[in-house]
């Protein structure tokens, strides 16, 4: 829970079957749990299930137009995987090198992956509204301005966390095109945390 958003602390984790699939919000879900219970999705793709299988099939088939290319060009085969590692990176605006192609991999992997606690990350896609709402309204109590408590990961509240994560020294563990280390809109882990020590002080 992200504590002092409300008197009565109301960001839970499911502790049951029932509850992890999102159908309950009621009372006996574990005081000591975190924000968010809805894996992250992939907008553009039309995916719902696996970040992860969604990114991969679809730049397995761009990766595989890049290696005929090339060979049609220089005569040569190209590897694969530098292949999909540069088609990536293209299309997320990424560094292409293949230590951050992978960074940035692991991290959207991460996302769909249970965390401390049973801490799953929110971001867009995400459909657990009561989170998100408590996500709004700790938002707006830690000073971001435009955001109101739709219970929707809508562009007013990406930009508020990807502002909250700039203002606290907060980044990705991966790098854009130009170098510099990535912010992007997803509550993850150490967004949270830092959100927690802000709203009560410790």
């Amino acid at each position: 829970m992200i504590t002092g958003v409300a008197s009565t602390p109301t960001l839970y984790r499911p502790t049951t079957t029932a509850q992890a699939a999102g159908t309950s919000n009621a009372p006996g879900m574990a005081p000591d749990s975190y924000v968010g219970r809805s894996t992250p999705r992939v907008q553009a793709g039309g995916g719902t299930d696996g970040v992860m299988s969604t990114i991969m099939g679809f730049f397995s088939a761009i990766g595989n137009w890049f290696k005929n290319l090339w060979a049609k060009i220089t005569g040569h085969k190209s590897n694969p995987v530098d292949d999909q590692n540069t088609a990536i990176a293209k299309a997320y605006g990424l560094l292409n090198s293949p230590d951050n192609v992978q960074a940035f991999l692991n991290e959207v992997k991460g996302y769909s992956q249970p965390g401390p606690g049973g801490f799953v990350t929110l971001g867009p896609g995400s459909t657990d509204t009561a989170g998100i709402k408590q996500l709004q309204q700790a938002l707006t109590m830690l000073g971001a301005t435009g955001v109101t408590q739709t219970g929707q990961y809508d562009p007013a509240t990406q930009n508020a966390v990807k502002a909250f994560k700039r203002a606290n020294g907060l980044h990705q563990s991966y790098k854009m095109a130009d170098g510099t280390l990535a912010v992007n809109e997803y509550l993850d882990y150490q967004t949270y945390q830092k959100m927690q020590q802000k709203l009560t002080g410790h």
